[in-house]
């Protein structure tokens, strides 16, 4: 008997606590939305924050070398072995894609495809509006839109 006397107790605590928060504080989840269920990017203003957004990006190539600068970021990739033009694609649209689309506060994308001697083979500059309708990273689609959407120098 004496336990329930407790949970009245407390709930009646509960009770008058959330009675005392005024209704405005309520009142900006009214559509049902609620800030910890918000996908909100992560926002890239830094080269550590740069470096961040690459942690557990599964690349076929190995990063040599990212740099930032406000609004852009530049990557150096080595081009990866025995996937051919594909695999390079898709490297480059997943480190695009990370940046312009799943992150804030970058604006251009550039990497740099270097081969084993570290000289540049080509760089792709990409920026948001580049990959607007752009497909899913990974889908056989990727390599043409590279082609396409990205310049190339």
């Amino acid at each position: 008997m004496r336990s329930w006397w407790w949970i009245a107790v407390a709930a009646f605590a509960v009770a008058g606590v959330l009675a005392a928060i005024p209704q405005r504080a309520f009142d900006r989840f009214a559509d049902g939305s609620l800030p910890v269920l918000w996908h909100r990017p992560g926002r890239v203003d830094s080269l550590t924050a740069a470096v961040d957004r690459l942690d557990g990006l599964v690349l076929r190539g190995r990063l040599e070398k990212v740099d930032w600068s406000p609004g852009t970021v530049s990557v150096e990739l080595a081009e990866p072995g025995g996937g051919g033009e594909g695999s390079a694609m898709q490297d480059v649209y997943a480190l695009a894609y990370t940046f312009l689309v799943d992150a804030e506060g970058v604006d251009r994308a550039r990497i740099h495809l270097i081969d084993a001697s570290g000289r540049t083979v080509r760089t792709y500059t990409a920026d948001r509006p580049a990959l607007d309708h752009g497909p899913p990273p990974g889908t056989d689609a990727v390599p043409a839109f590279v082609q396409h959407r990205f310049h190339q120098q």
